[in-house]
C-alpha cells in the first residue's frame, strides 16, 4: 500500500517537536517493514501542489500531531486548508457533503498529549468524552473528503513530558497497523 504520513508539528512555546517526528519515524519503519511504500510531508514548510499529489497518491494517511488547546496545530489546520482544496479533495455540489473525491482512502489520527489519559475519567477535567470525542472536528473533514477511519484509531499518547515511552508507543503503532489489510 501507498502510506503518507504527515509530521503536525507546529512550533510552540511548550513543545519542540521530537516525539512528533520520532512517532513519524516509527509509524514509516514499521509500514516500510510491511512493504509498504511510504511518504512523508511536513506541515511546517511544504509545497501546495506536491502535497495534493501526495494524497491523491496515497492509499493510507497517516496524521500524527500534538494537540494544542484541544484542537490541531496551526499549520497542519493551515496544510488541510490548503491541500484538502476543491477539485483535490471534493468537489461542489447540490448535496452537501456527497462529493467526496479520496473515496477508498484510509487514515488513522495519531496524538500526543501534556495531559495523562485519566482526564476522560466521569469526574475528572474532560468528565467522560472521549479521544473521538475531542478529534470530531478532524473526523468530519476526512468524512468530507470521503475517507474512511482505520479500525483502533484513533490512538493517544499522554502524559508525554513527564512518562515518554517509545518502546509502549511503538507496540501501541503496531497492533493498529496489523490490523490493516495489505
Amino acid at each position: 500500500m501507498k502510506v503518507l504520513i504527515v509530521d503536525g508539528y507546529f512550533p510552540h512555546p511548550d513543545s519542540k517537536g521530537q516525539l512528533t517526528g520520532d512517532l513519524v519515524k516509527i509509524f514509516g519503519e514499521l509500514f516500510t517493514n510491511r512493504g509498504d511504500e511510504v511518504k512523508y510531508s511536513n506541515t511546517r514548510a511544504f509545497n501546495k501542489t506536491e502535497e495534493e499529489n501526495k494524497i491523491i497518491w496515497c492509499d493510507i494517511l497517516i496524521i500524527q500531531f500534538p494537540v494544542y488547546w484541544y484542537q490541531v496545530p496551526s499549520g497542519l489546520k493551515r496544510y488541510f486548508d490548503d491541500v484538502l482544496s476543491e477539485g483535490v479533495a471534493y468537489k461542489s455540489v447540490l448535496n452537501y457533503g456527497t462529493g467526496p473525491l479520496l473515496s477508498g482512502k484510509q487514515y488513522l489520527i495519531s496524538t500526543t498529549w501534556a495531559a495523562p489519559d485519566s482526564i476522560y475519567e466521569q469526574g475528572q477535567f474532560l468528565d467522560g468524552f472521549t479521544l473521538d470525542d475531542i478529534l470530531l472536528p478532524l473526523d468530519l473533514t476526512m468524512k468530507y473528503c470521503g475517507l474512511t477511519k482505520i479500525a483502533g484509531g484513533p490512538i493517544g499518547f499522554y502524559d508525554v513530558f513527564d512518562n515518554t515511552d517509545e518502546n509502549q508507543y511503538k507496540l501501541k503503532i503496531k497492533r493498529v497497523i496489523d490490523k490493516i489489510d495489505l
